[in-house]
């Protein structure tokens, strides 16, 4: 048998019916929830991901929730969105100096996302099957290329 402990993240579950992926990323947030992984008080999670609007991508977002614990620094913290095709990052956004609101969210999207506290360009959120990743790492640590770990992952959303 194979063994699958250097094969990239996507790639394993490439094969696997969508269906599996979201039970098993659910599973895992769960958990998660459950199991302060590092010391932190709040649970971070990916709460919703828009990758494709009407016509034009002009509101595209991804939210981050704590729970509802609000005021959460996510310094130390980063966003990565992999393109599922080859398993590599295409962007990372450093979260370091930002904060959820008093709700618990912290919303990064277009420009035309009222709500959106940190901005990207239009159509940058891939469509396809793909993924957004939330690591307690730093940004640099993803350069565009870097193939998908679960090595500091604290949430993750495949679509």
């Amino acid at each position: 048998m194979k063994s699958l402990s250097n094969t990239p993240l996507l790639s394993v579950f490439g094969t696997i019916a969508g269906s599996f992926l979201l039970v098993l990323f659910i599973l895992f947030t769960a958990n998660a929830s459950a199991v302060s992984l590092f010391g932190t008080s709040a649970s971070l999670v990916i709460n919703e991901v828009d990758a494709d609007t009407p016509g034009t991508d002009t509101a595209e977002f991804i939210e981050i929730y704590d729970g509802g614990s609000g005021n959460t620094s996510l310094d130390g913290y980063t966003l990565v969105l992999f393109n599922g095709s080859n398993d590599e990052s295409y962007l990372a956004i450093a979260l370091d100096g930002y904060s959820t609101d008093a709700n618990g969210y912290l919303v990064i999207g277009n420009s035309a996302v009222a709500s959106a506290v940190i901005t990207f360009a239009d159509s940058t959120i891939q469509q396809g099957a793909d993924a957004v990743a939330l690591y307690q790492d730093s940004a640099a640590n993803f350069p565009n290329g870097t193939l998908a770990t679960t090595a500091n992952l604290i949430d993750a959303l495949v679509y």
